[in-house]
Formats: structure tokens, sequence, C-alpha cells
């Protein structure tokens, strides 16, 4: 092939410069980092550059050159679990291009690198010098053990990404830091993989992290599809305000119910699908839910003291259902991909009774063992079409019904509850002024 491919690849193959360095962030979860620092800085002549460090696994120079510096290697694929001080992590990159958002960002690299019980590498590449050449037996990055002080304690790797392609202004560095919100899930807890960034000028790490009501719904549904396709699992109503009682409901819905019900509707499934078992696989599931109206965005704010509007923007920041594999986000990467199951679109025609992506906060889990069909297309926007994917969806959108179905009920019930008598409402109106208008 000929060496412009670096440049081509990673210019053409990565949506933007925000999903490159969320590329890199995810290199950092599969080398089994706990922390990732991100910085924007500049150097002494005032010229940005970023610089992403985390305290992972690192690189032997066996593995820089055999795998790092091979485009497209099969490595993750024969080594999809990582190990680290007795644990195992599951891995989530495949397609082996990741380290090529470097050269979307920048045309050059310096990186450090170093393994557990290894010494320290030096790494540098210039992407335009690569991609010129005639030939590639004459691409070449260059590796020497780095004769510095290690700015790791045990293993890591910390990349330096110079004469930057975009500029990167305050907007651009508040939508990385949105987007990485929601590439680690706000539900979990585990605490095993954290996120900081600071922008220009900045010297604190602010930590990425969401808002607390996110944990506290006022509506959700969770629980799990087996690996036949039959759904278990519990809504929850829990009111924020003063009106309403908590309401319990357990869901249970069979493949073959389901299968029949979809039948009704033969766009929805080829014949290819069978009635007796679904062929996606087994998958968790939780969306939580709000009302986002003035009323329930003061509701919010009164009880957790934050402003109505930091509730809208905390919602969008993880608005939509997102597909976590193995723990990591895999949908959607961009504010393009949110709506990837067209629940918007779907809300046109009820508006009021079904949910759009700016209410809701979903996650579903998936495995790369168990759900091998799942797949995200490489330029990380939606996931690839095949039989498994359709039967997927499809029970995700009945989940996301019942969740409204069940939702449209308590609201039906806390307004009864609460309604003013009909001569209150009325009281206030008056119709004198337009008699008068119409007078004269």
């Amino acid at each position: 092939m000929h060496p412009r491919v670096f440049a081509a690849l990673g210019a053409d193959l990565v949506t933007n410069d925000v999903v490159a360095v969320i590329e890199l962030v995810k290199n950092s979860y599969d080398a089994f980092a706990q922390r990732v620092q991100i910085k924007f800085r500049q150097d002494a002549s005032g010229t940005p550059y970023i610089e992403i460090q985390d305290d992972g696994l690192g690189m032997t120079k066996d593995v820089i050159q055999n795998v790092w510096s091979v485009v497209a290697t099969p490595y993750k694929e024969s080594d999809s679990v990582a190990k680290k001080d007795g644990r195992t992590r599951r891995v989530v990159g495949s397609k082996g291009l990741g380290r090529l958002s470097v050269a979307r960002l920048g045309d050059r690299l310096k990186m450090l690198t170093q393994a557990p019980d290894s010494p320290c590498w030096e790494v540098t590449a210039d992407w335009i010098g690569i991609s010129q050449v005639d030939d590639i037996s004459q691409s070449s990055v260059y590796c020497r053990e780095y004769l510095g002080a290690s700015p790791f304690a045990k293993s890591g790797t910390l990349i330096r990404i110079l004469d930057l392609k975009e500029t990167w202004d305050e907007n651009r560095i508040d939508e990385l830091h949105q987007d990485l919100r929601r590439f680690i899930s706000p539900f979990d807890t585990s605490e095993q993989f954290s996120i900081s960034l600071s922008g220009f000028g900045d010297e604190r790490n602010s930590e990425v992290k969401a808002e607390p009501f996110l944990s506290e719904p006022k509506y959700s549904i969770r629980g799990g599809v087996d690996a036949t396709g039959n759904i278990a699992g519990i809504y929850e109503f829990s009111p924020i305000g003063i009106h309403g009682d908590p309401r319990t409901v357990k869901i249970n819905h069979s493949w073959e119910q389901f299968y029949n019900d979809s039948r009704r509707n033969p766009w929805r499934f080829a014949d290819s699908h069978s009635n007796e078992s679904a062929n996606c696989g087994p998958f968790s599931f939780e969306i939580r839910a709000w009302d986002v109206g003035a009323e329930g965005r003061g509701e919010i704010s009164e009880k957790y003291e934050i402003k109505r509007s930091m509730v809208s923007k905390a919602i969008r920041e993880h608005k939509g259902l997102s597909i976590y594999r193995d723990g990591v986000l895999v949908l959607p990467k961009t504010d393009r991909g949110h709506d990837w199951l067209g629940l918007d679109l779907r809300r046109v025609s009820r508006v009021g009774d079904r949910l759009s992506t700016s209410q809701i906060v979903g996650y579903i889990s998936i495995s790369a063992d168990k759900n091998p069909k799942i797949e995200d297309t490489s330029d990380r926007e939606r996931l690839s079409t095949c039989p498994e994917v359709e039967e997927f969806q499809e029970l995700i959108m009945y989940i996301v019904g019942a969740l409204e179905r069940n939702r449209d009920r308590d609201r039906r019930r806390v307004t009864v509850h609460v309604e003013k008598p009909m001569d209150d409402l009325l009281s206030t109106l008056s119709a004198q002024k337009l008699v008068d208008e119409a007078t004269d």
C-alpha cells in the first residue's frame, strides 16, 4: 500500500477530533489503566499541544515494534483480556486502528511508555514525513530507551500530540468534557476507571463525573433479556416532589409473545428470524427518565440545590440510550449519534406520551463474548446491519414502550390526585377585556 494510507486512515476513518481523543482514552482503558489525565497545554513558544497520560500496563519494545507499529493488528482479538495485579478486564478495541487517531489530531507524536519491570521507551513519529515517502519500507517511527527520569510509578503511557491540525477552543474542550462523561457509564460506581481533563491555562485536573440526581430518577425500568430473548424487568416510580406514591411493577414478556406481536407488523422481522429464540444474545438494561418541563426541572432543582439550567444540561450530556460493551461506551460517540434508535422521530406522532432522548438516560450492557454480532461500524456512529442487531433494537424499543406506558399511568394518577377544582382553574379568567374591545 502507499504510505499516504497513514494520513488517510487518521483523517477519514475517525469522525472528528473529539472522537479521536476518546479513541485514545479507550486505548488507555484496554491497557488496564485506572486513571487517565488529558491536558491541553502550550510550550514555551506558546504553541498548543495535547497530552494524555495513563497508569496502564504500558508497552515493551517488542509490543511497540510488533503491535503498536502494525496497522490493523489482530493483537486485541487474540489477547482480548488484559490482566493486572490478579484482576482481568475485557478490552474494547478490536480493529487495531485507534492509534491512528493521533494522526488526525496532530502531525507529530512523542510517546513515553513503560511496562512493569521494563525500561521506559521513547517513541517519536512524524505523520507528514511518513505519508510523503514513496515506499512503505521508508515509513518509520523512531524508538529508543528514554534517558530521563520515568514519569511512571510502575508502568503507563504518556503521549504528546504536537502540531495540532485544529484549534481547540473552550467550546470544543467543553464538548470533549461532555462526551467523556458518556464514555464511562454513570451507572457504574466501581471507580475502577477515572478520567480527568484540564484546558489551556488550567493546572487543575477536573474529574469527569455525572450530577448526583442522575442516580435517583423519577421513572426507571431495569432488568435483562436472556439468551433466548425473554424480557424480565422492574419498573419503578419514585416521586421527587411531594405528590404521588411510589409504585413498582414487574415486567415479564417472553420472546414468543414478542415475536408474535412483531409478526403483526411484517416489516419488523424477516423470515430469517425464529419464533423459538432470539439470536442477538443476552443483555442487561436500565433506563432512567424525568419530566423536563418547568415543573419537573423545578422539583429536581429544589431537591438537589442546583440551577434549573443544570438539570437540562446534565440530562443532555448523557441523553438517549447508550450501549456499553464490557463496561465501556460503544454508542453514541457524538451528538449526531444520540438518537441511533430513532426515538425522537417516533415521538412526533404522539408527543407527551412518548419519551424523547432529552428525557432519558439509558444504559444497555452487552459483552464481546455473548453478543459477538452487535458491533459498531468503523466510523463509530451506528450499529452494523444484521438480523441480530434488528432483534436487539426491537427488544430495546419494547422496553422503552413499557417504561412509557407505566410512566403515563403514574403521571395521570398524580395529576388526578393534585388536580384543582374546575371553578378554581377558571376563577382567574375573564372575557371582560375582549367584550370591552368588541363594544368599542
